[in-house]
């Protein structure tokens, strides 16, 4: 992004991190517990935000602003087919953390796709929803 390099990793297994790095400095990390559902996303400056995922059947995870949605990626099944939405809230965020909640919801959506799914591949999902 703007001749930026961000790279973004996870670590740990019960208290997992997804870290966002600009030339080798934490922007942003995303933490939340093994068995916890709700992460709390904070910037290097010091701003919040919320996330969360749900999955029974449907796997959809959100990162919020307070109660106001600010993504969304969310699977569905239609007719034993599945595909992947992506949609914007309402919450309004500056458009580079926008962005890189935006990829780190996409890594985040991967890894827990793949874990509820026995390592299936959701890339065709993401494919289908970032072009939607």
């Amino acid at each position: 992004m703007n001749e930026i390099r961000y790279e973004i990793h996870r670590e740990g297994f019960w208290n997992q991190r997804y870290i966002v790095t600009k030339d080798g400095k934490e922007e942003a990390t995303l933490s939340h517990n093994f068995w916890g559902s709700k992460g709390r996303i904070q910037f290097a400056e010091g701003i919040t935000f919320c996330s969360d995922y749900k999955y029974k059947n449907i796997l959809t995870l959100r990162f919020l602003d307070g109660e106001s949605e600010i993504l969304r990626y969310h699977v569905e099944g239609d007719s034993g087919k599945q595909f992947a939405e992506f949609s914007l809230g309402i919450a309004i965020v500056d458009a580079e953390k926008l962005l890189l909640m935006t990829a780190l919801g996409m890594v985040m959506f991967l890894n827990i796709f793949n874990e509820f799914n026995g390592g299936e591949d959701a890339g065709p999902f993401l494919m289908m929803a970032a072009s939607g």
